[in-house]
């Protein structure tokens, strides 16, 4: 399902295993995404081909309805920054 401007239109998604490849099928329409992200809070789907040049939306961002529902979008977006620093943390230890 998804929600533009409060505008809802069903639709379905297939999995390429082999390539983490999604087909998604709504509104008439199929597109190609790669999965970017995924974990228990979100799901981000990149579409394939130059869609800056085209104007159009890059990234999907799905969130899951328990922990994202109530969040503002900035807040959404500082859980995922959040996420993402937390991975990216390394140590660097030094023995003399």
């Amino acid at each position: 399902m998804v929600s533009i401007d409060g505008d809802i239109t069903k639709g379905t998604w297939k999995y390429l295993k082999d390539s983490n490849t999604f087909i998604v099928e709504y509104g008439g329409k199929s597109s190609l995404f790669d999965l970017v992200f995924l974990n228990g809070d979100f799901f981000i789907l990149k579409k394939h081909g130059d869609q800056a040049r085209k104007g159009k939306q890059k990234y999907f961002v799905y969130g899951n309805e328990k922990s994202t529902s109530k969040l503002e979008w900035r807040n959404a977006m500082e859980k995922l920054y959040n996420i993402y620093r937390e991975n990216s943390r390394f140590s660097i230890w030094l023995f003399v």
